[in-house]
């Protein structure tokens, strides 16, 4: 008997026994890729929710979790990779936003987006200098964004984008010089066998209107990076010789702009 009531005393106290979970460390490794994962959902609910500058902020929230991640687990190569894709998708929301834009011809909303992107892409480039994606999503943002910002101006009939470029040698030429004139833009380069052919059209009509109102303004691409060739800025040089209005040295923002 006296077996029988300690055994029934062991199993009544082992029947109260009640196993906790460990506690778990909101600060170790697992929690906080668990924590980021949980986030990343989020941000693509708030991004498909049309909550665009929310997501961007959740994505660069997320970018610092790995930043840490990547800092105390350096041999853990997934972490980089994981903190540049979040950099990365800061800017990337807004651009994709800004093309959807774009195809709904919504232009001034386009041209905004892609300017923000423009500027998460900034500061990723500086917590991660010379990554080419970046760099690549930039000039891309850039060139699309102006784009948008005149299409926009042209369907509202809004003011022309004003801007500064420098003549042959070297003195300012602004769109406001040219205020109540009838201005024809002529963008070119000096290589161009069909930009020179054209020139004697560009003449005859300057000769013809101008006592009228009209202006021309022939703008050179030959000092713009994607369209740089040989000997074009001499061609250039030598063709405005002979034209009796003024060229100028066009740069990448007057190109975006109107070119």
């Amino acid at each position: 008997m006296r077996q029988m009531g300690l055994i029934l005393s062991i199993m009544g106290i082992l029947g109260m026994i009640v196993f906790l979970p460990a506690e778990t460390n909101p600060d170790s490794e697992t929690e906080r890729v668990k924590r980021a994962r949980k986030m990343a959902s989020e941000a693509r609910s708030l991004y498909h929710g049309k909550k665009i500058d929310a997501a961007a902020d959740k994505y660069v929230e997320i970018s610092e979790i790995y930043a840490d991640l990547k800092q105390k687990y350096p041999e853990k190569k997934a972490y980089q990779k994981d903190y540049r894709h979040y950099l990365n998708q800061s800017g990337y929301v807004r651009l994709k936003y800004g093309q959807a834009m774009a195809r709904e011809k919504k232009y001034k909303q386009a041209a905004e987006f892609y300017r923000k992107a423009v500027e998460a892409y900034q500061n990723a480039l500086k917590k991660l200098p010379n990554t080419r994606i970046f760099k690549q999503n930039i000039e891309y943002c850039e060139y699309y964004g102006s784009q948008a910002a005149f299409t926009h101006a042209l369907t509202n009939r809004d003011f022309a984008p004003e801007f500064s470029v420098l003549s042959l040698a070297g003195k300012k030429i602004m769109l406001s010089q040219f205020k109540e004139k009838v201005l024809i833009l002529k963008f070119m380069t000096g290589w161009c066998p069909t930009c020179h052919k054209n020139m004697a059209l560009m003449k005859r009509l300057y000769q013809t209107y101008n006592e009228k109102g009209l202006e021309i303004l022939c703008i050179s691409l030959d000092r713009v990076k994607s369209w740089k060739k040989r000997n074009g800025e001499k061609e250039t040089r030598h063709l405005a010789e002979s034209q009796p209005f003024p060229f100028a040295w066009g740069d990448k923002a007057v190109y975006y702009q109107y070119g």
